[in-house]
């Protein structure tokens, strides 16, 4: 009786743990296709080895190292360590441990203030046979630790004036690499 039961009951508690997903889970928002428009940059050049080079002396021009490059898969990763300090909330963070030591409780605010953080920039440059043209795709992520030494925050930038920045100074790279200046 008790096998017959498992057979019965178990296939019927495996469904009730069944994950459902929502119709549109994998479809693309608005804003990830305006993101991706702001990240992608096309160049009417088929030498990949000219943009990645220009791609790499861009990103040192506005302060990233070369972590990692494969060149053959056109895939390149910059970092970049900035100071995350915010004076407001290191200032807030002091008041509340105050605060709460007047009141007899325990308390490190100020441990959890953003000390750090470490700006990410990773390529990918791929080319398009049939049109003669590369496309370049750069993306942005902050790692941030606070000042215990733990890692606080994870995000990717959407600042409109960086990839700005980073396209006017690839554009500015490719060009002399092309005229060869």
């Amino acid at each position: 009786m008790r096998k017959f039961l498992g057979i019965v009951f178990l296939p019927l508690l495996l469904l009730g743990c069944a994950t459902s997903y929502p119709l549109d889970l994998f479809k693309i928002s608005e804003n990830s296709l305006q993101l991706r428009s702001l990240q992608t940059r096309i160049f009417d050049t088929l030498d990949e080895e000219k943009i990645i080079t220009a791609s790499a002396e861009a990103l040192q021009d506005i302060g990233f190292t070369i972590d990692n490059s494969e060149t053959k898969l056109g895939f390149m990763l910059g970092i970049k360590d900035v100071d995350a300090t915010q004076k407001g909330q290191v200032v807030g963070a002091v008041f509340l441990d105050i605060l709460s030591a007047a009141a007899g409780v325990s308390s490190n605010y100020y441990g959890q203030a953003d000390a750090v953080q470490k700006v990410k920039a990773s390529i990918i440059i791929k080319s398009s046979n049939d049109e003669k043209q590369t496309a370049v795709r750069i993306t942005f992520q902050r790692l941030v630790w606070n000042k215990m030494g733990l890692l606080s925050r994870v995000e990717s930038i959407k600042d409109e004036e960086m990839y700005q920045a980073f396209f006017e100074k690839l554009s500015k790279s490719v060009f002399l690499e092309e005229h060869k200046i």
